[in-house]
């Protein structure tokens, strides 16, 4: 590919990436000018479909001030394997069967849609249930009616409805995978009245009986008798059913009250004697006590449903919202459950990983990882395994935003000499700790540095994400290591060569040429091309002509492609960054 057509297949990519999937295919046609440049967009988009290696479609931008371990530019997006190109397949471990992620929402403003969602799945199932069994009592209620000879044509017909409307609401339902509120709660109130206007209508022809044979007592145990049914409906049904505490007591009041309107109405049209107001009085004052238990009740369990719904938990640390997401996991911000200590929560996924040998591998190299303890690291608290087999591991949360957000809001997208410098210092500091014990972090660059206020100090630098780190003095196949970001990875890296701390000076020098130039080192929208000027091409260092000759140099030796020509550890670098800046 020439280089108008890495650019033009980078600049498709982009645009395709934010459209359904269903319409990309007409817009490659449209947008792509050759075969070449169709194929490299395609590629591409099989491998984000499968890698996440840009951000997900419609997903909501990251709040500048969240701790987050992930990037929204593609030459940040981490490898999570190098030996699985784009256009292959991943390899998954066969006793590792898709499953649903977690559906925490994304931001705040997503949990009440997200406990909306729950509740219309819930409401639907629920529906379902009461709609089939109030169906199937129909017809046993009018054989019980026969039998006891309370029975006639108008009963008849009307039960026939009943069943042949609750049967087509419970198949309607069932037919209706994701249906709107509107409609389920149109559905409630059909399901509620059916059985309703059953008792209605039986409390109607039992009264017609009592008159012809002039048995007024019992008008008033039937009425108690239906207050009683009528109170062991809305109990049942409001308990069974999903619902705010409002529709409850909307539903309770019209279950409660209209066979009481019924046998008020029917008073009127015959004109006997009111009988016991006691009775009527008592009845009344259940109704409403029953009416407001229910209410509270429904709240109750509607407030404990939407924690429930919305709250995960990962040993002591409940889960609140996305922040981030990269290639290898979610990160999630969390807080103890005693402590209300705030943290970040990484879950990389078993399938993403690729086998249970992998999550193995991540446990190690997060013990590794704990045991570092300079500031200038993001501190690890805990860590463990799912029962699906997902590593997660807990760290401290911070306030601030990433060096590649700091980039970004600048106008030409450039970091000064003396910040950049003061930058590199600290991670100087901070590596040589994690160099000194055999870990080398594999995956440093703009997104991975984090900028933190703390203790009221600001831009005080953490190194994010030792999610690729090696254990040089433990790692017995390095080729199975091979991981990163091209646009930062030094040669041996990419070559899956056994790895040291000069690898990771070699990425300071790319994150130094990045601030310094406002682009990465090298990127092209073909992954195999960034990788191959890695391994063959001799950086363009002209854009740092107006820079101190001695940064200049700086850059230049962490650069270079011979790991024994550049700087030998981090100490080396962060002299040489502090004789420049003094």
């Amino acid at each position: 590919m020439t280089p108008q057509e890495h650019e033009l297949a980078h600049q498709i990519l982009l645009q395709a990436v934010e459209l359904p999937h269903d319409q990309r295919q007409s817009f490659l046609e449209q947008a792509a000018l050759s075969e070449v440049v169709r194929r490299e967009v395609l590629s591409l988009l099989q491998y984000h479909d499968q890698q996440t290696l840009l951000p997900e479609v419609n997903q909501p931008p990251l709040d500048r001030n969240d701790s987050s371990v992930t990037d929204t530019l593609l030459p940040n997006q981490t490898i999570a394997n190098l030996n699985e190109l784009p256009q292959e397949s991943l390899v998954r471990d066969p006793d590792l069967t898709p499953r649903d992620r977690l559906s925490l929402p994304s931001s705040d403003e997503n949990v009440e849609a997200h406990f909306e969602r729950c509740t219309n799945l819930l409401l639907r199932r629920r529906l379902i249930v009461v709609a089939t069994l109030f169906a199937i009592l129909s017809p046993l209620g009018t054989m019980v009616g026969v039998l006891t000879g309370n029975f006639h044509s108008t009963e008849l017909l009307l039960r026939g409805i009943s069943m042949v409307l609750l049967g087509s609401l419970a198949y309607l339902l069932h037919r209706t995978r994701e249906p709107r509120l509107s409609l389920l709660r149109c559905i409630d109130v059909l399901v509620l009245l059916t059985p309703v206007i059953s008792v209605c209508y039986t409390e109607w022809f039992m009264l017609n009986q009592y008159i012809k044979t002039d048995s007024l007592p019992e008008i008033e145990a039937l009425r108690v008798l239906t207050v009683l049914v009528a109170s062991m409906l809305v109990v049942i049904y409001n308990g069974f059913i999903p619902s705010t505490w409002i529709q409850t007591a909307i539903n309770s009041a019209v279950v409660l009250f209209v066979p009481m309107t019924v046998l008020g109405v029917h008073r009127r049209i015959h004109g006997y004697d009111h009988g016991d107001g006691f009775i009527f009085y008592s009845a009344l004052t259940c109704s409403l006590i029953v009416i407001g238990m229910t209410a509270v009740f429904s709240r109750i369990v509607h407030n404990v449903r939407r924690d429930v719904e919305t709250a995960k938990y990962y040993g002591q640390y409940r889960l609140i919202r996305e922040i981030g997401r990269g290639a290898m996991g979610i990160v999630y911000l969390a807080k103890h459950q005693f402590l209300k200590r705030p943290a970040a929560i990484k879950l990389i996924l078993g399938d993403v990983a690729g086998s249970r040998k992998a999550i193995k591998h991540f446990e190690k190299e997060v013990q590794a990882s704990a045991a570092l303890s300079h500031w200038n690291t993001v501190q690890i608290y805990d860590y463990g395994i799912t029962e699906e087999g997902d590593l997660y591991y807990v760290m401290e949360y911070l306030h601030g935003e990433t060096l590649n957000q700091r980039l970004s809001a600048q106008a030409d997208r450039r970091i000064g000499t003396h910040k950049l410098l003061e930058i590199v210092i600290q991670l100087c500091n901070g590596l040589q700790e994690a160099h000194s014990q055999g870990l080398v972090h594999r995956d440093v660059k703009p997104a991975n540095i984090f900028l933190a206020e703390i203790g009221g100090q600001s831009d005080v630098v953490k190194l994010l994400d030792f999610g690729l780190v090696t254990d040089t003095k433990s790692s017995s196949d390095p080729k199975n290591n091979v991981g990163g970001t091209p646009s930062y990875m030094s040669p041996e890296q990419i070559r899956g060569e056994t790895l040291d701390g000069r690898s990771d000076i070699y990425a300071f020098g790319c994150v130094m040429y990045h601030c310094l130039t406002s682009k990465p080192l090298f990127y092209s929208a073909s992954i195999s091309q960034t990788l191959s000027d890695q391994l063959f091409e001799q950086p363009d260092l002209s854009p740092l002509k107006h820079q101190p000759v001695e940064l200049q140099r700086i850059v230049k030796t962490a650069l270079d492609k011979t790991p024994e020509k550049r700087f030998q550890t981090v100490t080396e670098l962060r002299d040489s960054c502090l004789r420049l800046l003094q």
